[in-house]
Formats: C-alpha cells, sequence, structure tokens
C-alpha cells in the first residue's frame, strides 16, 4: 500500500470508494436497462421520473456507504461527476448504440431505392 507524504497508508481509501461507487451505477444502469429495454417504458415523463429517482437512489447509496472521511468534499463531488458521466456512457454504449445498429442495417438494405428516386 503506498504511502503519503505525511507518512500515513490513507490513500487507498478514495480508489475503493470509486469502486463501490461504480458498482452501484452499475446496478443502477441495469435498473434503466431493464425500464428501457425489458419493460420497453415509451412514456417520456413516466421514463425520466424513474432514472432520475434510481440515479438519486444510487447517489444516496453511495454516499450512506461512503469510505472517505467526511472533509473530502471535492473527492464525492468527482466520484458523483463521474459517476453520472458513467451511466451517460454506458446509456449510449448499452442502449443507443445498439438501437442504432438496427436502424443502420435497416438503412442499407433500403438505400437501393432510396438512391433510385433521387436522381
Amino acid at each position: 500500500m503506498p504511502v503519503t507524504p505525511r507518512g500515513d497508508r490513507s490513500c487507498g481509501l478514495a480508489g475503493r470508494g470509486f469502486w463501490k461507487l461504480l458498482r452501484h451505477l452499475d446496478d443502477v444502469f441495469a435498473l434503466i436497462y431493464a425500464l428501457i429495454m425489458v419493460a420497453k417504458i415509451n412514456h417520456g415523463a413516466l421514463l425520466g421520473l424513474c432514472v432520475t429517482v434510481l440515479i438519486a437512489a444510487g447517489t444516496y447509496l453511495y454516499l450512506a456507504l461512503k469510505t472517505t472521511r467526511l472533509g473530502e468534499h471535492r473527492v464525492l463531488a468527482i466520484g458523483i461527476g463521474g459517476g453520472l458521466g458513467w451511466i451517460m456512457m454506458m446509456n449510449v454504449w448499452g442502449i443507443i448504440w445498439r438501437i442504432n445498429k438496427k436502424l443502420i442495417r435497416w438503412h442499407s438494405g433500403v438505400r437501393g431505392t432510396w438512391d433510385s428516386d433521387s436522381g
């Protein structure tokens, strides 16, 4: 375990907190994925409310179970901001890109008829 300049060995706490946040937000994304892809919720306001509640619950759970000291607010803020970015990245990779691949495949199959109409 690395030692900080003061000689203590507390520098690993932020790393453990990060992995705990990532694990919680992976669970949150799994629930969001289930809402969109499995339950097929198409009502935008309902889906937005569900996603907001899930993200707030995941963030609250992280803050309630955090391993960092109370004075490290910037570590918590960066961790939560990074976690929200992680959920956005997982949303693009896990949901949006899969749907876009289907659209690209569909478009390439119908492309010939569109090209002959245009010119």
